[in-house]
């Protein structure tokens, strides 16, 4: 075994001896390896792999470089997958082997040919090698590397068992393996109809597998690499899929722009993804963007019922969403199930792009919008929390989700600026008046409040929901009433905000409604209000000196701070066991009015008039008067026998009445 002195990679010693050759010269005429030219290769791996492909490029070819055994006769089994592309959207195509029981592949390179007039690549992913020059060195799987050129039309890739094919290695590929995925989409101007992958077979520049000693070139059959590319027109049929039996014809579907039906902005197919069955709905980014920059698009509703499928997927890129979000525009998918209503800059584009990597075109990042049944054990886990807490599922939970991906690369888009509101139908059997509330279903089946509205539109009733994130979402039927409001002024608030799941009474059952409520107390509560669960993304951690992450209330306070609700004490302090002051809820109140989107005071002279009605408005700090106007402005507050009471201790029914009235106030909630 022979080592390159600038790396210690080993190289068997006939590639080294076909190297050492062309190094010293004795070969008068560089051989041209077209293979290679083009790579984006570092030298020295352009060396190694280069000496490899011409040993067995020589063996190929006849010549005899040192004795070897007999080369094995099993062939190599190369496929290419089929698929069916549609224009606007991007497939990945699979790219695999299966190996005899002859001890392997230790390397192989290979140039996949198509027509740049219809087709381009736009990445090529690893599923077996890594890419990486110097890691792979040292990897199980070997060194790959690849490229491609859209204006020549090829595709090349290469790869190398790095432990150049000693019998006791397990880096050679054996058996069943995927090698790499060619992502593609249609080219500008493509034509409708049956396209494909060449590769000339016979030319070893182009297509050499080696057996496990590197040298002897292995005998390859291959399969596949039929491309179904589907442009429908209204006066076209697309193409018969090359061997698809777990899809359908894709098809026209029709979407509304601003109210109006377009016929031939979008196609569907509807495929089997193990025991699921998916549909997608795959928009033409180029027609929308034209509608959208005519001023023609403010919404795109994409309509996809009657499928009967588990998943509803609607796609489009991010050159579209960014085009949109420049228009304050909104992508709608309509299910029979659901409805997510989505503005495109809640998608975040350039964020998302940053994440997936740098240079990478806007058009060529995928956006999937998709509503899907939750999966069976999330299901069994929220029907279990809801028996434990004598609650009813009203429908079936529901799974919102947004994943922008480029190749093999994903992110999912979990948490928004602002609401975002997803629509459950509910089912024609269901009481209106047994409706509480909607709800998201945690990992381990936790059934947390959500902003909600049971509406009736043509009929049909449905609990919009409101949320800052994604997830799994439900309904449920959860009516809880305290003996001790029945007599009492809060008796609906506490009994309404009780069956949200947004209060809880004493251990004994009831609620104490003139008990005071602390700082943490008061935090809770307006966090479960608002629907917020876990920390604002992005926003820097802070802790306070008196709050430990033992104590139950850590998790909610850290939610507050990153949503700006509370700020603490200069001390770094919080106080969370301390009572808080009608001024100090008053205050975090109106800092909720920005996520619920109501409009604060700011004026002075506004400010002054406002408070002038109330007798103690001088007992008012400075620092609350701008939210003590702000909530009596949006009927908050209404004060009692003419006061604000700034400084006394809010009780828990005041509480209850202040927050239910900021989420009447912003139409989150029923009144």
């Amino acid at each position: 075994m022979e080592y390159f002195p600038e790396r210690d990679f080993p190289v068997s010693g006939v590639a080294y001896a076909v190297m050492s050759r062309y190094d010293n010269k004795s070969i008068t005429k560089k051989p041209e390896v077209p293979f290679m030219s083009g790579m984006r290769l570092g030298k020295k791996m352009y060396r190694v792999i280069l000496a490899v492909c011409l040993a067995a490029a020589a063996l190929q070819n006849g010549a005899v470089i040192s004795p070897a055994a007999a080369a094995p006769t099993e062939p190599v089994q190369l496929s290419i997958g089929d698929v069916t592309l549609l224009k606007g959207g991007t497939t990945a195509v699979p790219v695999s082997i299966q190996t005899g029981a002859d001890g392997g592949v230790a390397s192989y390179n290979m140039q996949l040919d198509f027509d740049p007039n219809e087709i381009q690549v736009v990445q090529v992913t690893p599923k077996y090698g890594s890419n990486d020059e110097v890691a792979c060195t040292s990897a199980a799987e070997g060194c790959f590397q690849a490229n491609f050129d859209n204006n020549a039309g090829w595709v090349r890739a290469i790869w190398l068992d790095a432990s150049a094919g000693k019998a006791d290695t397990d880096g050679r590929i054996a058996g069943s393996k995927p090698l790499f995925e060619i992502t593609l989409k249609a080219a500008t101007g493509s034509s409708s109809g049956l396209k494909h992958f060449t590769i000339d077979k016979d030319n070893p520049e182009k297509l050499t597998f080696t057996g496990y000693d590197h040298l002897h070139p292995l005998p390859v059959t291959i399969a596949g690499g039929n491309l179904n590319l589907v442009l429908l027109n209204s006066s076209s049929t697309p193409a018969a899929p090359a061997e698809r039996a777990s899809a359908e014809q894709p098809s026209y579907v029709k979407v509304i722009v601003d109210g109006k039906e377009q016929n031939t902005m979008a196609t569907a197919v509807t495929e089997k993804a193990g025991q699921r069955t998916v549909t997608k709905v795959i928009v033409d980014n180029d027609k929308a963007i034209e509608q959208v920059n005519q001023g023609e698009l403010k919404t795109l509703v994409v309509p996809v019922k009657g499928t009967g499928s588990d998943d509803i997927v609607g796609e489009l890129n991010g050159k579209l969403v960014k085009t949109m979000e420049g228009k304050d525009a909104v992508v709608e998918v309509q299910t029979d199930r659901a409805t997510y209503i989505l503005p495109a800059s809640q998608i975040q584009i350039d964020s998302v792009s940053a994440a997936l990597g740098s240079n990478i075109a806007l058009e060529d990042i995928k956006i999937s919008v998709r509503i899907s049944e939750t999966s069976g054990d999330k299901v069994e886990a929220a029907q279990t929390y809801a028996t434990n807490g004598n609650m009813e599922l009203v429908v079936k939970p529901v799974d919102f989700e947004v994943v922008a991906s480029y190749g093999d690369s994903k992110v999912e888009i979990k948490q928004f600026n602002s609401y975002v509101e997803r629509t459950i139908t509910l089912p024609d059997n269901v009481d209106p008046s047994r409706l509480t509330t909607g709800v998201v279903v945690g990992a381990d089946g936790q059934l947390t409040h959500l902003p909600t509205r049971i509406t009736m539109r043509d009929g049909i009733y449905y609990a919009d929901i409101q949320s800052l994130t994604n997830s799994s979402y439900t309904v449920i039927w959860n009516p809880k009433t305290f003996d001790d409001v029945k007599q009492h002024w809060s008796r609906e608030d506490v009994n309404d905000l009780a069956s949200r799941l947004i209060i809880e009474g004493s251990a004994d059952g009831r609620f104490l409604p003139d008990k005071t409520i602390t700082r943490a107390e008061f935090t809770a509560i307006l966090l479960r209000a608002l629907g917020l669960r876990t920390p604002k993304a992005g926003t820097p951690a802070v802790s306070f000196a008196d709050v430990a992450q033992i104590n139950w209330y850590a998790a909610p306070i850290a939610a507050a701070v990153s949503y700006g609700l509370i700020s603490g004490y200069e001390d770094g302090t919080f106080r969370p066991e301390g009572t808080i002051t009608r001024a100090e809820a008053m205050v975090m109140l109106a800092r909720a009015m920005d996520i619920v989107k109501l409009d604060k005071v700011s004026d002075s002279t506004k400010v002054s008039r406002l408070l002038a009605g109330f007798t103690d408005n001088e007992a008012i700090g400075v620092w609350a008067q701008p939210a003590a106007a702000s909530a009596v402005q949006q009927g908050i507050v209404d004060g009692v026998d003419g006061k604000l009471l700034p400084k006394e201790a809010i009780s828990r029914a005041q509480t209850a009445a202040m927050v239910r009235r900021l989420l009447i106030r912003a139409k989150l909630i029923n009144p």
